[in-house]
């Protein structure tokens, strides 16, 4: 995904599963991705009553979830240092050093 997007780009994921969230936001920090939000959208049905509009007595739903990140360049500039470590992001230094990785290794 990182190769499909400039600098700067913005990047949104749907998955239905928690687990596809952690695989992704796993992914967007290996790939040096900031800015990462993840929300939950719920599909709710509403009567379509207008004098008494309100949810349906019983809630059969799907939630899914959104997931946005922006494909960032290390530089430095300390501001950009700073960025990378609010982020979570390794510096390319760091990546020398395994002690300091920040993912667990991925599970097969």
């Amino acid at each position: 995904m990182r190769a499909a997007l400039k600098p700067g780009g913005f990047f949104c994921g749907l998955v239905p599963t928690v687990n596809q969230v952690t695989q992704l936001l796993h992914s967007l920090r290996r790939q040096r991705f900031a800015f990462v939000e993840v929300c939950e959208i719920l599909l709710r049905y509403y009567k379509p009553e207008p004098s008494r509009l309100r949810p349906t007595d019983r809630m059969v739903a799907h939630t899914g979830f959104l997931i946005f990140g922006r494909r960032i360049e290390p530089a430095d500039d300390p501001r950009a240092k700073a960025l990378l470590a609010e982020s979570g992001i390794r510096d390319e230094q760091d990546e020398a050093d395994p002690r300091e990785a920040v993912d667990p290794p991925d599970e097969e």
